[in-house]
């Protein structure tokens, strides 16, 4: 059900802390997949790369797809975007960043909503039973 969508070229080059915090929020509470994308700013070559570093650093259960471009019309569940791209994507939730830096605030932040979204239904769960 929950799945994170950012940009590939702010993530190399900060990988290794995008990584640890994808697992770290993975171990606390499992999402489905990580949806990457570029702009065609990234040659075959470092995608190449990126796919084996990932598939090393990254549990096995999350799911990684690429696409070359962000796709309009592809619905994501939590977009982590930079501000410029933030207007046309479509998406449930998003955090937009100016600087690549804040990627890992929007790990952050994907997991404070999962947990939020989790926790409320859990709540509708135990009410309904109560009734």
């Amino acid at each position: 059900m929950f799945e994170v969508r950012m940009n590939l070229s702010d993530i190399i080059g900060n990988e290794n802390d995008v990584f640890e915090y994808l697992n770290m929020v993975f171990d606390k509470h499992e999402f489905s997949k990580v949806k990457f994308w570029c702009n065609g700013e990234l040659d075959e070559s470092q995608l190449d790369g990126f796919i084996k570093r990932s598939r090393k650093a990254l549990h096995n259960d999350i799911k990684i797809l690429l696409a070359a471009r962000l796709p309009k019309s592809e619905f994501a569940w939590f977009d982590i975007i930079p501000a410029a791209y933030a207007t046309g994507a479509q998406n449930r939730f998003s955090y937009a960043y100016k600087n690549a830096t804040d990627i890992v605030s929007g790990i952050i932040n994907f997991y404070t909503m999962m947990k939020h979204i989790s926790s409320n239904s859990q709540k509708k769960k135990y009410y309904n039973k109560e009734k």
